[in-house]
């Protein structure tokens, strides 16, 4: 980039007319260029093309939305700054997607997902919460992500992976929904068939996050089986493959016995992922440690790397510098008197943190995120209780996280965010997974303007001419009938809500709804990890 720099500054100074350093658009530079010498002009529009797309590369970031205060922040140049206020609230975990040129396409949490001109998506609502819960917030810290189906360059159509609370027993259910972006007039709209529709049986913890496929065009989702309420306990990893031929629970790893189960992450090239959890060791003592993975994108295998003890310090916060040299950490001692921002080398053989901010005693340090451009930012929060509302919360940023730590530039109080009561807790900023990361031909093979096919191919979707249900309108019973068995059959409430299963053991299948409550209802029939909904009325 230097290169570039000195390059362009040098040759703009042949400019005849050219009274003050201008912003110009790529075509008049282009332009310009074509009038010098042949050779430098492709060397030029080469670096232009290079820079252009690493710019862009970042943008699908750029929209940060602050649930604790409703909050929006865009990035300009790796700079956020304050945009307005929004109308989403919840404690926890939020995110967003943009386009390359970074144009908001849409954000939100497992309860809500809003447009780019900030209402609420067209179809856009799920189900929140356990009955004792404030319905109009959310304590999942990585509670939904949005992912281009496909190669992620039209991004015509979102797949929204979410953890919705099923309301009835206060557990977590990963859900699959799709975006139309063509729908509402190009604002987007939750496909009615595909909505909020529960892609694993069993119940998972708080953690979310995703890895491009080496494919370039599919995504490796990765998700914590719990067997208890909220974000605790668990011993498996699921890791689905999802992509334009649907959605399928591929791998099950099991891990470690977990107590608790905070955050996971990935690094930008996708060979590293992270955990941070509470585990019990052989002898049942809880021990509060980073797990490592090593990642192959083409066969989604996972092999656990490294376990980094702790000691009295728990981490709920953690993100992978760029070239994966560091992890980065928020942590808290167990009895909460003190918070940090810590890094480690991933690949030394014990965890050696170095600690880079330590907060003041009257302060916590919530959470920490890779942003555009590769800087890393925390954000802190002053302890208070909730009578001691409204708070503020500051945003801070590592301009250069792989540098020695002498060397490290910490840019503090960036921006504060008040103005507005937050919520209790409120202690995540927005997940992204690496929308950039393309093909990998190194291990897959493949041609990087191809999907690889090597890859092996996944079963086809269901068709809906494979099975239906009859009557759609009735006050008794439903017969479900598919080409499609041993299967099994799940029923949403019209908030969403998954209210029963039946297993599908032959071609017809008898549903009772006489004890549902009269209104609409979906019916998802669930096939070898693909599925297909449709809408049926229960009459008074």
């Amino acid at each position: 980039m230097l290169l570039l720099a000195l390059f362009v500054w040098k040759e703009a100074l042949s400019f005849e007319a050219m009274p003050r350093l201008t912003i110009l658009p790529l075509s008049m530079v282009l332009r310009h260029f074509s009038a010098v010498r042949p050779t430098r002009f492709v060397l030029l529009a080469g670096l232009l093309v290079l820079w252009h797309n690493t710019i862009s590369a970042q943008s699908m970031i750029d929209h940060w939305v602050f649930s604790s205060y409703g909050k929006h922040v865009q990035f300009f140049s790796g700079v956020p700054e304050y945009m307005g206020d929004v109308d989403l609230r919840s404690e926890e975990g939020t995110t967003s997607i943009s386009d390359p040129s970074g144009n908001l396409l849409a954000y939100g949490f497992e309860g809500s997902i809003y447009n780019a001109q900030h209402d609420v998506m067209q179809n856009g609502t799920y189900s929140l919460e356990c009955p004792n819960a404030d319905s109009a917030t959310s304590t999942v810290t990585q509670s939904a992500l949005f992912l281009p189906k496909g190669n992620g360059q039209a991004l015509d159509r979102l797949m929204f992976f979410s953890i919705i609370s099923d309301s009835t027993h206060c557990q977590n259910h990963l859900c699959y929904s799709e975006i139309d972006m063509a729908l509402d007039g190009g604002l987007g709209g939750v496909v009615d068939s595909l909505k909020a529709v529960p892609i694993y049986a069993g119940t998972v913890a708080e953690p979310l996050t995703a890895i491009r496929h080496g494919n370039g065009e599919d995504w490796w989702v990765f998700a914590m089986q719990t067997d208890g309420p909220g974000f605790t306990h668990g011993d498996t990893m699921l890791v689905f493959r999802a992509g334009p031929e649907g959605v399928v629970l591929e791998h099950q790893y099991a891990t470690r016995k977990l107590w608790k189960q905070y955050e996971l992450s990935a690094s930008p090239k996708g060979d590293l992922l992270l955990r941070s959890a509470t585990y019990i060791d052989a002898s049942g003592d809880e021990k509060n440690a980073f797990i490592t993975y090593r990642f192959d994108r083409c066969s989604g295998e996972l092999t656990p790397s490294n376990v980094f003890d702790l000691n009295n310090w728990w981490s709920y916060g953690n993100t992978v510098s760029d070239n994966a040299m560091y992890v980065y950490a928020a942590s808290r001692n167990d009895i909460g008197s003190a918070s940090r921002i810590i890094r480690f080398d991933p690949t030394a053989s014990a965890a050696v943190p170095e600690v880079l901010y330590a907060a003041p005693p009257s302060h916590f340090v919530l959470d920490v995120e890779r942003g555009p451009g590769g800087a890393i930012y925390f954000i802190v929060c002053p302890r208070s209780t909730a009578a001691e509302l409204p708070e503020s919360q500051t945003l801070h940023r590592i301009l250069n996280p792989e540098a020695p730590l002498s060397l490290v530039e910490l840019d503090l109080n960036m921006l504060t965010l008040a103005d507005a009561p937050m919520y209790t807790g409120g202690n995540s900023l927005p997940h992204f997974p690496y929308y950039t990361l393309g093909p990998d031909t190194a291990y897959c093979g493949g041609d990087t303007t191809t999907t690889d096919t090597t890859v092996a191919v996944l079963p086809p979707a269901l068709e809906s001419n494979q099975w239906r249900v009859y009557p759609t309108r009735t006050q008794g019973t439903f017969v479900l009938e598919s080409a499609h068995w041993p299967a099994e059959a799940t029923v949403l409430d019209p908030t969403g809500r998954l209210i029963e299963r039946f297993p599908v053991t032959m071609r017809e299948t008898r549903m009772d709804a006489s004890r549902w409550p009269p209104g609409l209802y979906r019916i998802v029939l669930h096939h070898a990890g693909r599925f297909l909904g449709v809408n049926a009325v229960v009459r008074p």
